[in-house]
């Protein structure tokens, strides 16, 4: 038998357990559906009537038809395909047309995959947890362990004290330029070096070689 060569995980498994910026705030409006992808992951953003947010698999846990073709009425999202319907912040299914009077199954035993979501410093923000395990499906949304990160104002030295707690699991060095005086929610080009082994937060002063960097940009009101 000839050697075949191994899949190696795809990095996006390592970034799970966060939140992550989906889409502008304002881009998304009531009542319509927009795509994303978060960690190769597609997903369902949208407002419901009172204008709150949500995020949603973007597949149907039946065929795996997108959802984002579906009817929004601002409350249930309904799948293109067979037309199942599904609670657009729980992923609770809520009808299944097809049944029949005399089939048994449990309709409110079927999820779609929902993630918390939220909106915060004019993006909406969604959590991504770590994965199931393989097979499993979508039960019931947990809600993520802490709200999501609020983006700094003002003097940058401050985002960078609080970085232990907005980032936790990172490892390396920060660099952020000051913005200009008077400017409003200038793009702040940061470069944040992970080590995935130590998890633990270096002095920002240190200079500090370490593998798969990330390139983030912030949005800061000085």
């Amino acid at each position: 038998m000839s050697d075949l060569p191994q899949r190696q995980a795809t990095d996006a498994l390592m970034l799970t357990g966060f939140w992550y910026r989906a889409l502008p705030a304002e881009r998304v409006q009531r009542n319509q559906l927009y795509k994303a992808t978060l960690l190769e992951l597609p997903l369902v953003i949208g407002r419901d009537r009172a204008g709150h947010p949500f995020a949603l698999r973007d597949a149907c846990p039946h065929r795996g038809m997108p959802l984002n073709g579906g009817h929004f009425d601002g409350k249930n999202l309904e799948c293109p395909y067979h037309g199942w319907q599904f609670d657009a912040h729980s992923g609770q299914c809520q009808l299944i047309p097809s049944l029949t009077s005399d089939q048994t199954l449990k309709v409110d035993r079927i999820y779609a995959g929902s993630y918390p979501c939220e909106e915060r410093d004019d993006f909406i923000w969604v959590y991504i947890p770590d994965p199931p395990p393989p097979g499993a499906g979508f039960t019931a949304p947990a809600a993520a362990p802490e709200p999501a990160p609020q983006i700094a104002s003002g003097d940058l030295s401050a985002w960078v004290a609080d970085l232990n707690l907005q980032l936790p699991a990172v490892q390396g060095t920060v660099s952020c330029p000051k913005p200009p005086a008077g400017s409003a929610a200038t793009p702040v080009s940061c470069t944040i070096s992970l080590n995935w082994t130590e998890r633990q937060v270096v002095s920002t002063d240190q200079q500090t070689s370490v593998p798969a960097p990330i390139n983030y940009t912030l949005y800061v009101n000085p």
